[in-house]
């Protein structure tokens, strides 16, 4: 018998990646939060499945909550980095940004899908496996194992984008602003 994995699902953290290998086992996928894609909330940019736990639990019932719950931190700094090159890649936000700054003082103004933390999404207190995205194959293969399910324990790599180290795009301000959009995010995962 197949198991099945409620993967919550937090854009730019290797969302695509583990969302495409799983779905034939996942619990919250694009077919049955459909709804949430008519909402506001994604604005069609990201799938209805990037939605907040509360909002699958909400559409798809609690017995989601009795599989295997797991998502995937990373790092904030990354994270913001990996945000303004997909802003800047998929021209979903309205304003061209002319550097990385700018990207991040929007973020800071302006609460929009770019603005939300890792936090924002995990919104159900529930147990909970969290993956590292800094190494999540390890992580999601000791996932697999763990709780005996068979899946392919080797991710692709989708939706990578080319670029510098995220550390060579900040400043001790950006750092500083950073650390205050996701003070959450920084204490709950222990960045």
């Amino acid at each position: 018998m197949e198991r099945k994995l409620t993967f919550v699902r937090i854009p730019k953290n290797a969302s695509t990646s583990i969302y495409e290998h799983i779905r034939p086992i996942n619990t919250i996928t694009d077919d049955s939060v459909a709804i949430l894609g008519n909402s506001n909330v994604h604005r069609g940019i990201f799938a209805p499945s990037h939605c907040r736990l509360s909002q699958a639990v909400e559409i798809l019932g609690k017995g989601i909550l009795d599989k295997v719950v797991f998502a995937v931190s990373r790092n904030p700094f990354d994270r913001m980095v990996s945000q303004y090159h997909f802003a800047q890649k998929k021209q979903w936000i309205p304003i061209k940004f002319k550097d990385f700054g700018e990207f991040v003082d929007f973020c800071a103004e302006e609460d929009t899908i770019a603005s939300h933390s890792q936090s924002y999404y995990l919104d159900v207190d529930t147990k909970m496996t969290i993956l590292r995205f800094e190494h999540l194959q390890k992580d999601f293969r000791a996932l697999l194992y763990g709780n005996n399910i068979i899946v392919n324990p080797i991710l692709p790599k989708l939706n990578q984008t080319k670029r510098k180290p995220f550390e060579e795009y900040y400043t001790p301000t950006l750092k500083a602003k950073v650390k205050e959009i996701w003070a959450e995010d920084f204490k709950r995962f222990d960045y």
